[in-house]
């Protein structure tokens, strides 16, 4: 088994520990697949992304094209000998060729149990739909989206009301290391698969800026609570005052009483659907992160103002 040859195709920290679960165990990881370097930052530093970083350190080949469907590309990987490919977080849709270039087949490690929010943020999508618990399946991939028959999947792993995307992600990831390796003699053996339930089929895209836009007159407080979680680290929850500065919203207390909704009133709570939530800590536009008590003190005229 230490001979079997994988491809592995992955981008963000989370999906370094199956990675380093597959060299740990001695597998031959023949190349690591990763999206290009960007430009990050104010300065716009060109940066490798953690799995390249993670595999270079470990001195595995490391490939990182701009569009993985190129035909340049597909043809290059398929001078590739693999016996199984895995994918986890990679953030491109793979072409048919490549799925099927592995003796063994191509299997996606998926953070949500199929087919509940098949996509791009089941991460995200899990605590905006308050739900307590969550989980990962490994799935047998197809072109359909995230539909995949089903190999193996985790036990329910509870989702903690102090949970961000960041801290979900990262307990999700150290999951997957363990169930991607108990399943790997599941693959060899031939285990049949379980098809998913089309019926039951729910999706998530991907995450954009502006769903971190805090809505005064929709967004009840719970929502407001869970959007802060679920966009936490990107892009945040933020609102903009009547001068059209953005205010980064980084803790929240829950209110019941009922305010005019969108109005600042004076200890900082705004009325949204259903009740109001107070504005405990938060970053002006330009400014260093403060306290709500302390913003309005040196901007006592924006009390009875909107925000947007």
């Amino acid at each position: 088994m230490g001979a079997l040859k994988v491809i592995y195709f992955g981008t963000p920290d989370w999906a370094i520990p199956p990675l380093e679960g597959l060299v740990s165990k001695g597998f031959q990881v023949s190349m690591v697949v990763t999206q290009p370097d960007r430009f990050t930052g104010r300065k716009k530093v060109l940066t490798s992304c953690a799995v390249k970083n993670f595999a270079l350190q470990k001195n595995l080949s490391v490939f990182s094209p701009n569009k993985i469907r190129d035909l340049n590309v597909v043809s290059h990987m398929k001078h590739q000998s693999a016996d199984i490919i895995i994918v986890c977080a990679y953030g491109q849709i793979l072409p048919q060729d490549l799925l099927d270039l592995p003796r063994f087949g191509s299997f996606n490690i998926h953070f949500s149990l199929l087919p509940k929010f098949r996509g791009a943020s089941p991460v995200q999508a899990s605590i905006l739909a308050g739900d307590s618990t969550t989980g990962i399946s490994i799935q047998k991939m197809v072109m359909k989206l995230d539909a995949g028959p089903i190999l193996s999947e985790s036990k329910p792993i509870k989702i903690l009301e102090s949970d961000t995307s960041r801290t979900l992600g990262e307990k999700l990831s150290v999951h997957s290391k363990n169930l991607l390796l108990d399943s790997i003699d599941q693959i060899l053996a031939n285990k049949i698969l379980i098809q998913q339930d089309e019926s039951k089929a729910t999706f998530c895209g991907l995450i954009k800026k502006e769903m971190g836009r805090i809505n005064w007159i929709e967004d009840t407080p719970e929502l407001i609570s869970r959007k802060l979680r679920a966009y936490d680290p990107w892009p945040g929850i933020y609102s903009y005052d009547i001068n059209g500065k953005r205010i980064s919203v980084l803790e929240i207390e829950i209110n019941r009483e009922q305010t005019k909704q969108g109005v600042i009133q004076k200890d900082f709570s705004i009325g949204c659907r259903d009740g109001s939530v107070k504005l405990k800590i938060i970053k002006p536009e330009g400014k260093n992160i403060m306290s709500g008590e302390e913003f309005l003190r040196g901007r006592p005229h924006l009390v009875n103002t909107s925000l947007s």
